[in-house]
């Protein structure tokens, strides 16, 4: 499981869910700026290599993600 935190708060995703989360992520405005976390989403999520089992993000990025996780798919995303 990945561990997403931003120190006090923190979710898991499994592998698809993390692949789930990059889908979400890149169809929002912050896709590209934030296209590390989408890297590392991505990389877990098809356990390509070394991974790392736990995210660390900024709070601001946390609450986004946390908005993300709440929608169905990645089309209520975009744009976002």
């Amino acid at each position: 499981m990945l561990t997403i935190t931003n120190g006090p708060k923190s979710f898991v995703l499994d592998c698809k869910g993390a692949i789930e989360m990059e889908l979400k992520l890149n169809v929002t405005t912050r896709g590209n700026e934030w296209s590390y976390i989408g890297d590392s989403l991505y990389k877990y999520g098809c356990k390509m290599g070394e991974t790392d089992e736990t995210l660390v993000v900024t709070p601001q990025q946390y609450d986004f993600l946390e908005k993300l996780r709440e929608k169905e798919s990645w089309r209520d995303c975009n744009g976002m």
